[in-house]
């Protein structure tokens, strides 16, 4: 299943970022790397708001902050996530 998941993440045509708690991308795949003109060595340890519109970033904290929350909480198991 994992193997199933990692073809799916390198070859899906679009751009995809995991980020650590922090929002720094851990990883990318190849869609990204053309979207944002970095490789994948040039772009992996960097935040997020490194690579988008500094128009969005704003929102981008604003959601990520109330998703680490979600995700907090979930682990806690105060609340389960659907």
């Amino acid at each position: 299943m994992e193997e199933h998941f990692h073809l799916l993440f390198e070859h899906i045509l679009v751009p995809y970022q995991s980020l650590n708690e922090n929002g720094n991308i851990i990883g990318v795949n190849e869609a990204c790397t053309r979207l944002t003109g970095y490789s994948r060595d040039k772009i992996t340890g960097r935040l997020f708001t490194d690579i988008i519109p500094d128009m969005h970033v704003t929102d981008y904290q604003r959601w990520y902050k109330s998703t680490k929350i979600l995700i907090c909480l979930h682990h806690n198991h105060d609340i389960s996530l659907v």
